[in-house]
């Protein structure tokens, strides 16, 4: 080579000098701010054609030699050097840049000025002298070169050649090196490269085709699908590998009018994510089919050169998705029957069960009902044939009177005129009958559970204390007995449920049972004087008492009952106006009364 400092740009180039770095390697054109792929793949192969060996392919050689090189027995090679690469990832997707680079690793003569050439050939991975492969597109460049051999590697703009074999569908490509036809055969100007050139590659890969395509929520298939009056919501799941977000482009239309259509571009989706697009109420008409369909939307593609600006390139077409407008409900109320609740009889109870049929009265519009009219979207209970009947099965919570309100709903979910039910459950709490109706504290009561044939069973709680249950006979009842031991309460409360035969439980039921704490009186005299003995005589009430106990200012005293029953004490108050004292008997079995407080006026 001569003075490498002469190593200009060709005069042919496209590619400006200012257009390349100082290291010789093409600049990518300013992007906007999106994700793009960037890799720089070795070649996959190499190998060199020598005239001197014309039937041989040189594979994967540890140099590749360009031009005329005499060996040492005065043997002339005139050789080519080839690198193929794999375009595999980016076939079907946007090539920004492409720069072919290889290291050149020895130089002749320095004395002597040579710009090597690369061309885009067919794809040989084993070419040779006399089997060359086609020479289809001459890269632009290389750039300005420094050194002797050059001190950075060689750069060719291989963007337009790469795009070409992108576009034919070319999953390889090889390049080869050589010498211009006049410096080819002049060993002076012969050059070696290092073998394992590399392809600094900008591209773009395109959004994928959209799936998971639904209107309203619903996937769109093969069956018709219709919608009531309403915005209309599509949506597609939308995927850009390269980026975070991707814009989605819908397209709708009327199928009977393809010229009649509507853009909406809806910016910023997440990639991979679900975008939706809204198709307002007020654009469409009633009983009218419309197809829809979504792109993805790329912005950071379509430079064809380091010069241009990207222009925003689309993704595939997603399958056609339509959906066909029905904005009338049906006029037709529907006729709501049960056996199970028959209307004004007291039926079933609560968590009982029952059958409630509808009937679309011939009406073809109805499709289906639903006992939730209200609801957006109604839950439908299909009917048997359009305009037919449907039954399905209704679970009362409470007793008393119960209603279901019920609307026959078209194909498109639109619910016409409501039919109110009204039906009275009766109650099936267990009834409570308890003997004696009236006892003293701690004495037990016998109390009978009665409820329907087939109960299960019957769990029961007094006064607050841990739950017990009990079997039902055959009959559905149970006895069981029970001893308020509270002399706080004068009325015990018995809660009560039953298990039914269906496995549910009744209703609570609830008695009181009255309870008579036994208090013991006390008398008293009329009159009391601070400092001056009291005496007061205590009546036991509740049977088998057999102490008292008594408050009496600061202390508290028990004494036995007396074999009448009685006891006598005498207190002496210290202090003037009311006084207190209280008393309760206690049994044998550790059974305390109610507590009676008496009230002593004490003079000076």
């Amino acid at each position: 080579m001569g003075s490498l400092h002469g190593r200009l740009c060709r005069a042919a180039a496209v590619v400006a000098c200012s257009g390349l770095s100082l290291s010789g390697v093409v600049a990518v054109a300013a992007q906007p701010a999106a994700a793009v792929t960037r890799s720089t793949p070795i070649a996959t192969s190499s190998a060199v054609a020598d005239s001197a060996t014309p039937t041989v392919s040189q594979v994967n050689p540890i140099e590749a030699p360009v031009g005329t090189h005499v060996d040492a027995l005065g043997r002339r090679h005139m050789t080519k050097a080839y690198f193929t690469f794999d375009l595999s990832p980016m076939l079907g997707h946007e090539l920004l840049t492409a720069t072919f680079l290889v290291s050149e690793t020895a130089v002749t003569d320095c004395s002597v000025s040579t710009t090597p050439q690369a061309w885009l050939t067919r794809t040989a991975t084993r070419p040779t002298w006399a089997t060359q492969p086609a020479e289809r597109v001459e890269l632009t460049g290389p750039g300005q070169m420094f050194g002797c051999p050059d001190s950075v590697p060689v750069a060719w703009d291989a963007g337009d050649a790469v795009r070409a074999a992108l576009a034919a569908g070319q999953s390889k490509a090889t390049f080869v090196v050589r010498l211009t036809p006049n410096d080819q055969a002049l060993p002076a100007h012969g050059l070696v490269f290092d073998p394992a050139a590399s392809l600094r590659v900008v591209y773009n890969i395109l959004p994928t085709k959209p799936t998971g395509l639904t209107t309203n929520g619903t996937p769109c298939g093969s069956q018709p699908l219709f919608v009531p009056s309403e915005d209309q919501t599509i949506a597609a799941t939308i995927t850009d590998p390269d980026d975070t977000s991707v814009d989605a482009g819908f397209q709708w239309w009327p199928v009977a009018q393809p010229g009649q259509r509507t853009d909406i571009l809806v910016p910023f989706g997440p990639s991979g994510g679900v975008s939706r697009a809204t198709i307002p109420r007020s654009a469409l008409a009633d009983a009218t089919t419309y197809a829809w369909r979504v792109r993805g939307v790329d912005r950071a593609t379509g430079a064809s050169s380091p010069q241009e600006q990207p222009q925003q390139v689309d993704g595939p077409f997603s399958d056609v998705c339509e959906f066909t407008t029905d904005f009338t409900p049906p006029a037709t109320a529907p006729t709501v029957t049960s056996t199970d609740y028959p209307p004004g009889v007291p039926s079933g109870g609560p968590d009982v069960p029952g059958t409630f049929s509808f009937s679309g009265n011939g009406d073809p519009d109805i499709i289906g009902f639903t006992d939730s009219p209200f609801s957006v979207p109604p839950p439908v209970i299909p009917a048997d044939r359009p305009g037919g009947t449907a039954t399905t099965v209704i679970t009362p919570r409470f007793f008393g009177p119960n209603s279901i309100s019920v609307a026959g709903v078209d194909r498109a979910g639109n619910v016409g005129p409501i039919t109110t039910y009204q039906f009275f459950v009766k109650s099936n709490a267990p009834t409570i009958a308890c003997t004696p109706e009236t006892a003293f504290i701690g004495q037990p009561r016998q109390c009978t559970f009665i409820d329907s044939p087939g109960t299960q069973s019957f769990t029961y709680r007094l006064d607050g204390e841990p739950d017990t249950t009990v079997p039902a006979d055959p009959a559905g009842s149970a006895t069981v007995t029970v001893t308020p031991t509270d002399p706080f309460f004068v009325a015990a409360p018995l809660d009560v449920q039953a298990l039914l035969a269906n496995g549910k439980l009744s209703g609570p039921a609830e008695a009181l049972l009255d309870v008579d704490p036994g208090a013991p009186t006390v008398d008293q005299p009329a009159t009391a004087t601070i400092g001056q003995p009291l005496q007061l005589t205590f009546h036991a009430l509740l049977p088998g008492s057999t102490t008292f106990t008594y408050a009496w200012e600061i202390g508290t005293f028990t004494i036995p009952v007396g074999a009448d029953g009685t006891a006598t004490v005498t207190v002496t108050p210290t202090i003037t106006g009311p006084d207190e004292l209280d008393v309760f008997s206690t049994t044998a079995a550790g059974q305390d009364s109610g507590t009676n407080p008496v009230i002593v006026e004490v003079g000076g």
